[in-house]
């Protein structure tokens, strides 16, 4: 049976899948900065190409060490190194997950700490110098990734093994990689509904509402934001990692500013400010796009359609201005549960 001219429809779904745990991740990244903190972070793809480039650029010298696989020239026999290292893999299922992990966690720490190094410039100064200052900054690592060749391969890119060889093949090895990833994900999203749940959540929402007034308090903004993105690149950057895990490939082509303003497409839909908001946007768009992906080959329209699936969006978001501004799930006010109780007291 083919749907839309897809072969296998569940091979379908499955990256389907895959790629909403990731633009998941993004988007509750970004309703971190812009949705409950207010920061204007048009930088969001520099973290998630930070964790990516890292696991992209250390996963075969890594396993290099712990095999001893002899390792060459790095860039033009990377793809025949994948395949050997991820024959090594498939007999240590063990060192598989424990290098995979590392690598997420490495490029999550690394991926928080440039995000504080990132706003230092302009941390201290308004929105909008700090979110040309990030914008800068991204497209600063993807073009120093591109013309380095030794990092990721340059403008051909790096290939990154398959750590769960060991499974096998087959519709076993993508739910095996998607319930891994999946893990990471419902983590992403248990973190981001305690942080906002939490004291330091109030104080973000402050310091999005009225600055003055929480300097008024004795909060300092310039701690705010840079904990909120340091919280926040950290989650985008395990987001890369496991991009450059499931895609098996890492391309600093890949990580242009569009991706931003994606990702600031679907908190609005979805609904800024709300845990659930990203879920929901993340799910609208990557159906969309997929299905367009797919429908193109049966289209004949005079331009490229693989920018339709952004031309639907934005049709979707100029309804949502007029007829939802608060997206699907609007923002909801803070119940503390001590709150809860007076209330079932006086009632």
């Amino acid at each position: 049976m083919s749907i839309l001219g897809i072969a296998d429809p569940l091979r379908f779904i499955f990256d389907i899948g895959g790629f909403f745990i990731i633009y998941s991740m993004l988007s509750i990244s970004m309703n971190l900065d812009y949705g409950f903190a207010g920061i204007p972070n048009l930088g969001k793809v520099m973290y998630f190409a930070v964790g990516a480039i890292v696991t992209g650029s250390l996963s075969l010298r890594i396993i290099s060490e712990i095999s001893g696989i002899p390792l060459g020239d790095f860039v033009t026999q990377n793809i025949s190194y994948s395949i050997t290292a991820g024959n090594w893999l498939s007999h240590h299922p063990i060192e598989a997950v424990a290098i995979s992990l590392s690598l997420i966690g490495l490029s999550s720490l690394i991926s928080g700490f440039v995000g504080i190094l990132s706003s230092l410039p302009a941390i201290r100064l308004k929105e909008t110098y700090l979110a040309i200052t990030l914008l800068v900054s991204g497209e600063l690592v993807r073009v120093i990734s591109s013309y380095y060749a030794p990092l990721v391969g340059g403008t051909v890119g790096a290939h990154v093994p398959d750590f769960f060889s060991w499974v096998g093949v087959g519709r076993i090895h993508d739910l095996v990689i998607l319930a891994y990833m999946a893990a990471f994900m419902v983590a992403s999203y248990i973190a981001s509904r305690l942080l906002v749940m939490s004291p330091f959540g109030r104080i973000m929402r402050a310091h999005r509402d009225n600055e003055e007034a929480l300097m008024s308090l004795g909060k300092d903004p310039v701690y705010v934001r840079g904990s909120t993105l340091f919280v926040s690149s950290a989650i985008a950057g395990a987001a890369g990692s496991l991009y450059a895990i499931y895609s098996g490939n890492v391309n600093a082509g890949d990580f242009v500013p569009d991706k931003t303003f994606i990702l600031s497409l679907i908190i609005v839909i979805g609904g800024m400010a709300n845990v659930n908001g990203p879920l929901v946007g993340s799910l609208i768009y990557i159906v969309i796009d997929r299905v367009v992906r797919q429908a193109k080959f049966f289209l004949n329209v005079p331009f490229d359609v693989n920018y339709l699936s952004i031309g639907i969006m934005g049709v979707i978001l100029l309804l949502f201005f007029f007829f939802r501004p608060k997206g699907i799930l609007p923002e909801k006010p803070i119940v503390i549960a001590r709150n809860k109780k007076l209330k079932n007291v006086s009632e």
